[in-house]
């Protein structure tokens, strides 16, 4: 059985705790905007690269899948 991936919970609370509340906002904000966040690493930029592809291509509960690679 799929489960969703923590690390990609949590990146999304920060994002929303940030004032970051919806799909336009997440495609929004740009490489700096996302750098200057505090509290978000290096693999989380990574995690919110990913989740605006996901949002663009529409796959929104895939990316929140956990991956089966490890």
């Amino acid at each position: 059985m799929a489960e969703i991936s923590k690390q990609k919970i949590r990146v999304l609370n920060k994002l929303f705790g940030a004032g970051i509340s919806g799909e336009k906002d997440i495609l929004a904000l740009g490489l700096s905007e996302i750098a200057s966040m505090q509290s978000i690493s290096k693999p989380e930029i990574s995690v919110i690269c990913e989740l605006q592809n996901a949002i663009k291509a529409n796959r929104v509960i895939s990316f929140l899948m956990e991956s089966e690679e490890k």
